[in-house]
């Protein structure tokens, strides 16, 4: 998940959800998971946003400095979190804590630290490679290392700061004017803002009461997801039919042949509020045709093992987690011969097998559960494995190093579906205020959106990085490339070879032309707005260059798109307003700004583009009988995007004497 993909986060947010989580369709609106008992952080009771802005403004005069004592203990913290780091990093071999500790300009970091007044700027050099994408960063230790310091480098700042009472008194003054606006016109690019001086304000040590008011208003889940019991059963089948060699022990007399198993595992939805609770079945028939060979005696049976194994399994923010297997079978044998010298023998023989009957169906019935839990448990340990590495590797870790996990990811399935429930947002975003109506009905796939989910989740990939228009015009081409759908634009480009090769012609022809680019902003780079049927999406940038020429100027680059679903089950996104170039800070625009305004219109218009069209979604992995995702409701309002997505599934018909596959709507 590379930062690099940035012109795709809008996409796959839309379509992340669709094929991440592996009643059915009705009448009844479907309305989002209930959260009420999903603990996102203790927060006190937050009273009208007017009231808090009042509360910042008396609260100036209780900024406290930060202190010496304070700075020291901080530094002590983070002297600890390094021999912890480093007594890791020595149990993984001195290769290992020799490379790491390059990597991190250890000698330097500890230099600075013995100096009475050590250089913050080379402690912040090593704060950034911590959040570096490198394999490791992700684990506890440096975690631990990577708060440590910088909750020290931001105490040592404000103690050397000699202005650091007024200054925060400014910050108390921008915070409760935001707050005021809030309160008469909220917009999430507004309470982004107030989220990055909160974290702030915290980072002082200062304010924590008032701190924890505002999120409390905020720090609401912004994301959630809803997929039917029926949708996790299409996804999790599959038919089994194989044979087997048999070679077994039946009181006490050898059996040979061979068994031919038929059955199909099947998934089904527990009842669970504090994880996904999920159960695989798998039902069947086992027919056996063997013989006992004994001395002069072979006895020839057919048997019929009826049987049914289960297996628990729990998803949580943490991945898949297995129960014990289980299971039951009957069986009923049938004698179909027996060989003998003579008839006699064969007489005793009969009698013995009659005998021995009941015996002989009981432990092969019982061995027959053994052998059905060991394989249940030996085939999903390893399925387990393989989701559980693929989300670690691809979502988790990358999360965790950037600091982007979100601060809830609760599973749950209190009935007949799988629901999701996530706060994107860490110590300088918020969340929502609000929860998303509902959809028209329910659907295989609904998910909701908040516009502050968009904004937060691309300040971990782009916030404050710099991309000049070759870069711009690779990520172009690397989104049309790696969507997981087909997007297609007002002028034909659409993911495949031809619009892979119109993509290296602009790269090209971006080469060519006189260089640009765009430095991000680190609060919201990637916006969107959510409301009244339409989507506005935008990019805010803090400085742009054209040449030899820059300006240091907020801009915010967007187009407005009405929104809406075909009957192929596409989603439609068509341009409602030309491309809209603003100057956040700025009333008045000198002649440098609007020629800068008018170039980035022109260069924003390819990707606004007057019409998108993205394709049905197709599963990233293996989901059964699902061939499709189809878009079927798209409803922005009140700052969330609804979205209702049912699916198609593969049906087989016989052709020239072989099984095709055909694609219809479910």
């Amino acid at each position: 998940m590379k930062s690099r993909r940035w012109q795709s986060v809008f996409t796959l947010l839309l379509c992340g959800g669709v094929v991440w989580c592996s009643d059915g369709v009705g009448a009844a609106e479907a309305d989002p998971p209930a959260d009420e008992e999903a603990e996102v952080a203790s927060a006190e009771p937050a009273g009208p946003l007017a009231d808090l802005a009042a509360d910042f403004r008396e609260a100036k005069s209780k900024i406290s400095p930060v202190t010496a004592d304070r700075v020291a203990a901080a530094k002590s913290d983070l002297q600890k979190s390094m021999r912890n780091l480093t007594s890791y990093l020595g149990r993984r071999g001195s290769r290992s804590l020799a490379g790491w500790k390059r990597y991190l300009l250890w000698d330097q970091l500890e230099a600075e630290l013995a100096a009475e007044t050590p250089d913050l700027a080379v402690l912040g050099q090593v704060g950034q490679k911590l959040f570096a994408d490198h394999d490791g960063l992700d684990r506890p230790r440096f975690l631990e290392f990577r708060t440590a310091l910088k909750a020290y480098v931001t105490l040592a700042g404000h103690e050397s700061d000699p202005d650091f009472v007024e200054n925060m008194g400014s910050v108390y003054d921008d915070v409760a004017k935001m707050l005021e606006q809030q309160q008469a016109a909220p917009t999430t690019l507004n309470a982004a803002e107030i989220g990055n001086y909160l974290g702030y304000i915290e980072g002082s040590e200062n304010g924590q009461s008032l701190v924890s008011r505002v999120r409390g208003y905020y720090l609401q889940p912004n994301f959630y997801g809803q997929f039917s019991g029926k949708l996790v059963r299409s996804s999790m089948s599959r038919f089994v039919d194989n044979c087997s060699p048999v070679d077994d022990v039946i009181v006490g007399s050898r059996v040979i042949g061979a068994a031919h198993t038929v059955g199909n595992v099947k998934s089904d939805l527990g009842r669970a509020r504090n994880y996904a609770a999920l159960e695989l079945r798998f039902t069947g028939q086992i027919h056996s045709t063997t013989s006992s060979p004994n001395r002069s005696v072979t006895v020839f049976s057919k048997g019929l093992t009826q049987f049914q194994a289960s297996k628990p399994l729990m998803l949580d923010a943490n991945g898949f987690r297995a129960g014990a297997s289980s299971a039951s079978a009957s069986v009923n044998s049938t004698t179909t011969g027996i060989s003998a010298p003579n008839f006699i023998v064969r007489h005793i023989a009969n009698k013995q097998v009659a005998k021995k009957k009941p015996q002989a169906e009981w432990e092969s019935a019982r061995k027959a559960e053994n052998r059905l839990t060991q394989n249940l448990d030996r085939q999903t340990a390893q399925q387990i494995s393989d989701a559980n590495r693929r989300y670690r590797e691809n979502v988790r870790a990358p999360l965790l190093r950037r600091e982007g996990f979100p601060q809830l990811l609760a599973f749950a399935t209190p009935r007949d579906e799988l629901d999701v429930t996530g706060l994107q947002a860490h110590a300088y975003q918020l969340g929502s205020h609000s929860r998303p109506s509902g959809l028209s009905r329910r659907f295989d796939s609904s998910l909701w959106l908040h516009e502050s989910a968009i904004g937060n989740y691309s300040q971990v990939f782009l916030g404050g990085k710099t991309y000049d228009n070759t870069q711009m015009a690779e990520m172009n081409a690397d989104a049309v490339k790696d969507a997981p759908v087909t997007i297609t634009q007002s002028d034909g480009d659409q993911a495949g070879e031809g619009a892979e090769k119109k993509q290296k012609e602009k790269v090209e022809e971006e080469e060519e032309e006189e260089p640009w680019s765009i430095t991000f902003s680190s609060v919201s780079p990637l916006f969107a707005r959510f409301d009244d049927g339409r989507i506005t999406i935008g990019v805010e940038g803090v400085r742009f260059t054209r040449g030899e020429d820059a300006i240091n100027d907020r801009l915010r680059i967007s187009a407005e798109y009405g929104v809406a679903t075909t009957s192929r089950g596409e989603l439609l996104l068509t341009r409602a307003s030309d491309v809209d170039v603003q100057f956040v800070d700025l009333d008045q625009l000198g002649a440098r700004q609007i020629a800068f305004k008018t170039f980035l219109a022109k260069k924003f218009a390819d990707t606004f583009s007057q019409e998108i069209t993205i394709s049905s979604v197709k599963p990233q992995r293996d989901m059964g009988k699902i061939a499709r995702f189809l878009w079927r409701e798209a409803t922005p309002s009140g700052q969330w995007l609804g979205l209702g997505l049912d699916s198609s599934t593969y049906v087989t018909s016989p052709s020239a004497g072989r099984t095709v596959y055909s694609y219809s709507q479910r």
